[in-house]
């Protein structure tokens, strides 16, 4: 519910490519700019989150998701309860 407030208040689509690590380095290149995480194996995203991670992207966790963005973006999720 919340996720889709998300999407909806900032026009943000939501695409599955297929791989969690493709997104992330979606991501790190500025194709995208946030990636949110639900249900996936920590081995999924591990090696992206440490690339994502060393590139300054905001990380913040909510619930049982977790929202890899900009700092542009992190500032809009921080506000969603």
């Amino acid at each position: 519910e919340y996720i889709n407030s998300i999407l909806n208040n900032h026009n943000l689509k939501y695409r599955r490519f297929g791989s969690c690590a493709l997104d992330l380095m979606n991501l790190v290149r500025g194709c995208i700019g946030g990636v949110c995480i639900i249900g996936n194996s920590k081995w999924d995203w591990a090696a992206g989150y440490a690339i994502a991670e060393s590139a300054g992207f905001i990380f913040t966790k909510k619930k049982d998701v977790l929202l890899i963005s900009t700092p542009e973006i992190a500032s809009e999720f921080s506000m969603i309860k």
